[in-house]
C-alpha cells in the first residue's frame, strides 16, 4: 500500500494541474479562450481577472476570432470557404437616351 504522503503528494500534484493560473497565456489566446467557451467555464473567473489585470481590450482581436470560428464551422459542416471580395453591380438605366440619331432597331431618337 502506498504511505499517506506519497497519496497526500500525487493528489496536491493532480490538484496543482488542475490550477487556473493564466499568467502564461499569450494575450490572443486569453481573449479567444474567453470568448469562445461558455460564461460558467471552470477557468473563466481567472481569465476575465488575468485580462482586467493585463488591461486588455479584447475587442482588438475580435475580427481575427470571429474569422477562425467562421472558418472551424465552415470546416465543421464540410463547406469550402468562399474569399470572394468583388463587388458585382448592374449599372443603372437611364431612361433618356445617351445619344442622338437613330438606334439599332432604326428608331430615331430626338434630343
Amino acid at each position: 500500500m502506498f504511505p499517506k504522503k506519497t497519496i497526500l503528494i500525487i493528489s496536491l500534484v493532480t490538484l496543482a494541474g488542475c490550477s487556473s493560473n493564466q499568467t502564461a497565456t499569450t494575450d490572443y489566446k486569453l481573449c479567444h479562450k474567453l470568448a469562445t467557451t461558455p460564461s460558467w467555464n471552470f477557468n473563466g473567473d481567472a481569465r476575465r481577472a488575468e485580462v482586467k489585470s493585463r488591461g486588455l481590450n479584447c475587442r482588438d482581436y475580435a475580427d481575427r476570432i470571429d474569422a477562425e470560428e467562421r472558418a472551424i464551422a465552415l470546416e465543421r459542416a464540410g463547406a469550402t470557404q468562399i474569399n470572394n471580395t468583388t463587388t458585382v453591380y448592374k449599372p443603372i438605366q437611364r431612361n433618356e437616351p445617351d445619344y442622338c440619331g437613330i438606334n439599332k432597331y432604326g428608331v430615331k431618337i430626338e434630343c
